[in-house]
């Protein structure tokens, strides 16, 4: 009875470990997305400044 308690308590652990894993990827996934769109957003916000720079600078000649 002992032996099936010990690998009851095991397997358990493992499902524990398996679910906190599939969490963990899950979370990572989502900052994957939250660093990428906030990367996108930086480019964008670059590309308007360099593009207001050359109207701006268009304007004056």
């Amino acid at each position: 009875m002992t032996a099936s308690t010990a690998k009851d308590a095991q397997e358990l652990a493992k499902a524990k470990t398996l679910e906190k894993h599939e969490e963990l990827c899950e979370l990572s996934r989502a900052l994957a997305v939250l660093a990428s769109a906030s990367s996108v957003s930086r480019e964008r916000e670059e590309f308007l400044r360099l593009v207001k720079k050359e109207v701006f600078s268009v304007k004056k000649f």
